[in-house]
């Protein structure tokens, strides 16, 4: 899956002649989740993304490949239980926008699938007294995750972008009762990215 993700990588990089833009991106995903089992409920967790990507305006329409870091999970609480699931994936986004250039601002709304691949996991569970911190695997039901997000972003002076979208995993990332016997399925790690983006 690795060698795929790179391989879909090095194509997006030869579609873009020199016309595209480079941009470096960067900010913060909020995974939103609503699960109650029992006395346990699931918060709300924050972390981050980064990467890059290649803007290529075509008109009204302009695509916008990218390839990133990002930090999904899952936040479980109780009133003697507390665990933290942080998984980063390797994603690659095709943004397709729509948008109208008005001086030097361009404003405009986009939908974007993803193909993504885990790379990193770690959790952090408090429900003994001793606590467990690690990177263990057992928590993952699948490292490969795909979805779709859309949004609304501005692009100032050609050069600043910024964007705000609510992205959906299209199936659970994490197992059925693996952590004390709670069930995680219902989390997908549907979210929103706040995203700023520097292009030359």
């Amino acid at each position: 899956m690795r060698r795929t993700l790179a391989t879909l990588a090095a194509l997006l990089l030869l579609a873009f002649n020199a016309s595209a833009q480079l941009g470096f991106m960067a900010g913060v995903t909020t995974t939103l989740s609503s699960i109650e089992s029992g006395s346990i409920t699931a918060a709300d967790i924050t972390q981050y993304h980064a990467g890059i990507a290649f803007k290529k305006k075509l008109g009204i329409l302009a695509l916008q490949p990218g390839i990133l870091y990002n930090i999904k999970g899952e936040q479980l609480k109780g009133d003697d239980y507390k665990a933290i699931l942080k998984t980063g994936f390797v994603e690659i986004p095709l943004q397709v926008q729509l948008g109208i250039s008005v001086a030097d601002f361009r404003p405009f709304v986009f939908g974007e699938p993803y193909l993504g691949f885990a790379v990193t996991n770690s959790t952090t569970d408090t429900y003994s007294s001793e606590g467990y911190s690690g990177g263990y695997w057992d928590t993952v039901s699948d490292r490969l995750e795909f979805g779709f997000a859309f949004g609304a972003g501005i692009d100032i002076l050609r050069h600043l972008q910024v964007c705000a979208k609510y992205v959906y995993n299209s199936r659970p990332i994490y197992y059925s009762n693996t952590l004390s016997g709670y069930d995680l399925t219902q989390q997908k790690c549907a979210g929103i990215m706040v995203t700023a983006a520097i292009f030359f």
